[in-house]
């Protein structure tokens, strides 16, 4: 019976849909039944596994061969050549693509049906004992001891760990989530040795997986139905790829891949093994799993899905859009950064960090917090002066050092920790915009001078001129809307006193009819300036918090702003040649709890 052709969309699969195509019926039962599988997938496990993890590092270019080209190393003497070229070899980056179980060109001359002599019972013993020997010979040295692994308290052993070189941050989430497995679950050292076969349906499994479709019809050796199809794989990727053809006979997740317990860094695991073998209808599943991860808004694995799914698996419409709400629900937990000051927030990666240091919708009091608040993670994590500095470099690059004031710049030259070269330049480079004039910043606005979108949509800045004369008009500024309101800034002659003084207030207006009735109450911190002749520069007259209420009809801010009388304010400071004061208004919103300090 032939296979119906692959239709001309299958091609876009991996940056397709991760839905299941039509109908999908339960073939459990039928699962390595003998009567119902003709084929046989063979999983072998990576030596890596079974040795230091600095030796494994040499040794990985060796994994990269062929499951053929592996086949055909019978003897012992063949197999510890192949290991030391490995050893001395150069490739790079064999730690991106461990499975080597994709079709490979036929070498010239090669004779399919002559491969089955590598599979012959004495040539696996050969090479079975040969890695036994090893081991055992590794066994005896200090190193092997240290970094094997050790039993529990039943005897088990517990999983091989592997060497985290992204990170720096010793054992994964994925090698924890192992380690933390159910007895049932867990392999033992002896079982992760050893080779396993899958007797398979290659109906079944090509109809799942367009990889395996391509092995399992090609004229290569995994086309030929008396030989098995090889894959090297590590141990936490047999695991996964047997939840994966699991899932190609069931149709759906096993309880323990759904199960809360179940970290997040195994599910992206299995949605790599979906990727490799391009299996949509599995990938789909897991991303569903994700998906309710988001949704129930935990931080921690909001973390993981938001900065730890690889580049790759999001060309896949349903796993980038997976990280793009897991990223707006991450940055909504973290975007105020007054709150960076906690063990939550220095728990968190260097990934996630710096991910939140990209961000255009932080809210707070400015860039300056921003950098406190990397500079207490750095401090968490590091305790070394050398450590903290290499850290912040790293993280400096996303500060927005333009944006922070002049006087705080001054002492980021001082703080220890910021003794490197290249951070100092960035340090310097801020007071230098800082000095600039107000036609040179425009002029040299960039990323690293303008102010994030989320700071510029916590505040509002109203100025409004206004002429001090005998009359004493009260002068109102245009409103703008602000947090679903209407805002406004009222200057008036104030009479309480003996001698009349200038009335400063902010003023709330009513809620806009699309707003929400809930948003009653505002919390706002206030600065008043007034510029200065003929310096031109803005003086802070009052800071307060004013507290805006449903019921509130009237501005609130001062009504004597200046400490002065009304008279003499047009012979002070403030007023220029025509007589007219500048004021100027910076309000921001606070959390409902902060205290007012109203007249």
């Amino acid at each position: 019976m032939e296979e119906p052709e692959e239709s001309e969309t299958s091609s876009d699969s991996s940056c397709g849909s991760l839905e299941e195509d039509g109908h999908h019926f339960d073939f459990g039962p039928f699962y390595k039944q003998p009567q119902f599988c003709d084929r046989t997938i063979r999983l072998e496990i990576l030596d890596d596994e079974l040795s230091d993890p600095k030796e494994a590092r040499s040794s990985e270019p060796a994994l990269q061969n062929s499951p053929t080209e592996e086949r055909n190393q019978e003897t012992p003497e063949a197999e510890r050549t192949a290991a030391k070229n490995a050893s001395e070899g150069d490739a790079v980056g064999a730690e991106k693509e461990t499975i080597a179980g994709k079709k490979r060109a036929r070498e010239e001359g090669e004779n399919p049906g002559s491969q089955e002599i590598a599979e012959s019972a004495s040539g696996r013993a050969i090479r079975t004992s040969e890695r036994l020997a090893k081991r055992r010979d590794r066994g005896m040295s200090a190193d092997y001891r240290e970094s094997s692994p050790s039993e529990n308290e039943d005897g088990d052993k517990s999983g091989h760990e592997e060497n985290d070189t992204e990170t720096g941050r010793g054992q994964s989430e994925t090698e924890k989530a192992a380690n933390g497995e159910k007895n049932d679950w867990r392999e033992s050292s002896a079982e992760i040795e050893e080779a396993e076969e899958i007797p398979i349906s290659s109906v079944i499994v090509a109809a799942k997986s367009h990889v395996l479709r391509a092995m399992l019809s090609s004229d290569m050796r995994e086309g030929q139905k008396d030989a098995p199809i090889v894959l090297k794989v590590t141990g936490q990727e047999k695991r996964a790829f047997k939840e994966m053809v699991d899932f190609f006979y069931t149709g759906t997740l096993s309880e323990r891949l759904q199960a809360e317990e179940t970290s997040v860094s195994e599910l992206i695991l299995a949605l790599l093994i979906g990727d490799k073998f391009d299996a949509p209808s599995f990938m789909g599943a897991v991303v569903t799993v994700l998906k309710e991860r988001v949704e129930e808004n935990g931080d921690s694995d909001l973390e993981a899905i938001a900065v730890d799914i690889p580049e790759v698996l999001q060309q896949r419409k349903g796993v980038k859009a997976l990280v793009e709400s897991a990223k707006e629900a991450f940055l909504e937990y973290f975007k105020n950064v007054a709150d960076w000051d906690f063990l939550r927030f220095a728990s968190l990666s260097e990934r996630a960090v710096e991910f939140l240091l990209q961000a255009e919708g932080l809210e707070g009091d400015g860039e300056e917090v921003v950098f406190n608040g990397a500079h207490f993670w750095v401090r968490e994590r590091f305790p070394e002066v050398k450590e903290r500095r290499e850290a912040l470099l790293r993280l400096a690059r996303q500060i927005r050092f333009g944006c922070i004031r002049g006087e705080v710049l001054e002492t980021l030259l001082h703080d220890p920790d910021m003794q490197l070269p290249e951070l100092q330049v960035l340090v310097l480079r801020g007071l230098v915009f800082q000095a600039y004039s107000e036609p040179k910043k425009l002029e040299s606005m960039c990323d690293f001078s303008r102010l994030r979108s989320g700071f510029r949509e916590a505040i509002i800045d109203l100025v409004l001129n206004v002429v001090i004369d005998e009359k004493g008009s009260r002068t109102v500024s245009r409103p703008v809307t602000w947090n679903d309101r209407t805002w406004c800034l009222e200057v008036k002659k104030s009479t309480r006193q003996d001698s009349a003084t200038v009335a400063v207030y902010l003023n709330r207006g009513a809620l806009a009819k699309s707003a929400e009735d809930s948003n009653q109450v505002d919390q706002v911190e206030v600065q008043f300036f007034a510029r200065t002749w003929p310096s031109g520069y803005w003086a802070l007259l009052k800071q307060r918090t004013l507290t805006f209420t449903k019921t509130t009809s009237e501005g609130r801010g001062s009504g004597d702003m200046f400490g002065k009388p009304w008279h003499l304010i047009d012979t002070s400071e403030y007023a220029g040649c025509t007589k007219e004061v500048t004021l100027r208004v910076v309000a921001r919103r606070l959390p409902e709890d902060s205290e007012s300090d109203e007249d």
